[in-house]
């Protein structure tokens, strides 16, 4: 191996190893931002809602409502402040048919928060009848 290629390894090496470095999440959990997801029934197509319970924004994250039968939507959501609600109602595509209907909140975990696990719910859509 040559100086000039063990040279660019170790820079790789180096650089990769700033970077793992460099991701730190906060420690106070209280002060962090905190995506739940409530199911919400009876309110015709709005079925979900996106909450920050935390005690800070949230910041910009993905929300993603797919169903039992392999379709999906991604949104971009707009950073939540404290107490905020996001309202989510299915497309009328979904209108008529037996699902299983899940929303991920934050489904690319790019904010951190207090509880990573009350981001996403599933309900089950009945067809409506007339």
């Amino acid at each position: 191996m040559s100086i000039k290629q063990f040279a660019i390894l170790t820079a790789i090496i180096i650089g990769f190893s700033f970077t793992l470095i460099a991701h730190v999440q906060p420690s106070n959990a209280a002060s962090m931002p905190n995506l739940t997801v409530d199911v919400i029934h009876g309110q015709a197509n709005h079925v979900f809602d996106v909450r920050n319970a935390g005690e800070s924004a949230s910041g910009f994250c993905y929300v993603r409502l797919s169903t039992s039968a392999g379709q999906s939507w991604l949104m971009r959501l707009a950073p939540l402040p404290p107490n905020g609600v996001f309202h989510v109602s299915l497309p009328t595509v979904v209108n008529g048919v037996d699902l299983t209907v899940t929303l991920d909140a934050d489904c690319y975990n790019k904010v951190f928060e207090s509880n990573e696990a009350d981001n996403a719910a599933s309900i089950q859509h009945y067809p409506f009848s007339f």
